[in-house]
């Protein structure tokens, strides 16, 4: 991974966003413990250390993802407030 685009990802206000799709989440208040564990004991030769991460879910479809993406490829960036499209519902800090 470039390191920028890695340092972009792992280092934002809340750190690491991870989008969370799927009804297994309504079971977070099973999965947590598990989940944060897993995080933490990442194998030691990955290069990368999440130092905090957040779950969020989309208000919006992918798909406005998939145009801006488009978008900014034909040069031609749409005004998007990512963060207002997706709601957190976890947060932590190692």
């Amino acid at each position: 991974m470039d390191k920028e685009c890695q340092d972009a990802l792992l280092n934002g206000k809340r750190g690491l966003k991870i989008i969370c799709v799927g009804a297994v989440w309504l079971s977070w208040n099973l999965l947590k413990d598990g989940f944060v564990k897993g995080i933490r004991c990442s194998p030691s030769n990955t290069a990368v250390q999440v130092k905090r991460f957040s779950l969020v879910k989309l208000r919006e479809s992918s798909a406005v993802g998939a145009a801006a993406l488009g978008a900014k490829t034909a040069d031609h960036p749409l005004p998007i407030d990512y963060g207002s499209m997706v709601d957190e519902f976890f947060c932590h800090e190692f």
